[in-house]
């Protein structure tokens, strides 16, 4: 018998190993939009069904008429925010949370290709029923988690 594996979680695990290998060839400090574009076709190629730069309205009442733009949605399920930069803030990572909160997604990665070793710049954001949460892996899904209901 084949265990099951939810959709986003093959999408997650395909984009992180991917963005391994694009890293692994191309290096840090491109363009955002250089390793968006490795990142689309690969995972098109792979047969997950990508959008990018899709204008998300949210849906959360407080939050209307507000929305975000999405550097990456794959499937449907997963939003992947891209980033090239020397370091990440804690302002990028409440990005994400505050994108993911908006949306009807129920997980995040937050991918800094500027990072020298790209496991430092992967972050998995995934939205439980007790709140939303960071796993902090080093580009894993497992690992210490932080809740964010305050600002950091």
């Amino acid at each position: 018998m084949t265990d099951y594996v939810p959709r986003e979680h093959l999408a997650v695990t395909a984009t992180v190993d991917l963005a391994h290998r694009i890293h692994r060839e191309v290096g840090p400090g491109l363009p955002e939009s250089v390793y968006e574009e490795m990142l689309a076709r690969g995972l098109s190629e792979k047969g997950f069904e990508v959008q990018t730069q899709v204008s998300v309205p949210s849906v959360r009442p407080r939050a209307a008429g507000e929305g975000f733009q999405a550097d990456l949605i794959i499937d449907g399920c997963v939003l992947i925010e891209l980033k090239s930069l020397d370091a990440l803030h804690a302002d990028h990572h409440r990005e994400v949370l505050r994108n993911l909160d908006m949306s009807n997604l129920s997980m995040a990665l937050l991918v800094n290709f500027g990072e020298a070793n790209l496991e430092d710049g992967i972050f998995h954001f995934y939205d439980r029923p007790d709140g939303l949460a960071l796993s902090s892996g080093r580009g894993r899904s497992a690992g210490r988690k932080l809740f964010f209901t305050d600002p950091v």
